[in-house]
């Protein structure tokens, strides 16, 4: 019962956590105009809007899906991003010295992911369609909403800087 309680509470520290670190982010990313302005809090002030948003999406998911659908949702993101950047790492390295640590990373993201999808279709089907649904829609909301040119241009900007 004591571990059941503690892990509860690690839980929602986690979350809490979590949905802060995003809603600060997202801020962030409405002052950089890669969000609407609708969604900018007061100046100088926490994100309460953010914060209140996520919030409400999160206990929406919550309610609609189940925490291990999340959950695992949360870890092949996870998983995806740190490959992401490992294979960037990669493909970026100044000299094969320097290969070794982010193929390892990005070989064994995608072992993790892969692993991670096929248990889900083999034993929790359902968590699966959950899983695949969500990602697609964020791919979709992404392809839709950011404007690709504009980032491209940035980062090419930076890129001539370095």
């Amino acid at each position: 019962m004591l571990i059941a309680i503690a892990a509860l509470f690690s839980t929602g520290s986690a979350l809490n956590a979590t949905l802060f670190s995003a809603a600060r982010l997202s801020n962030q990313m409405v002052a950089d105009d890669f969000l609407p302005n609708r969604l900018r809090g007061s100046e100088g002030s926490e994100p309460t809007r953010m914060l209140i948003l996520l919030g409400v999406l999160t206990a929406a998911l919550v309610v609609l899906w189940s925490l291990n659908a999340i959950s695992s949702f949360a870890s092949l993101s996870l998983i995806t991003i740190f490959g992401a950047v490992s294979a960037l790492a990669f493909t970026r390295r100044e000299s094969a010295v320097t290969a070794l640590v982010p193929a390892i990373g990005a070989t064994g993201a995608t072992a993790a992911a892969t692993a991670l999808l096929h248990h889900l279709y083999t034993a929790e089907r359902g968590v699966f369609v959950t899983v695949v649904v969500l990602a697609a829609a964020v791919v979709a909301v992404e392809a839709l909403y950011f404007e690709r040119d504009r980032i491209e241009s940035e980062i090419a900007d930076i890129e001539e800087v370095i």
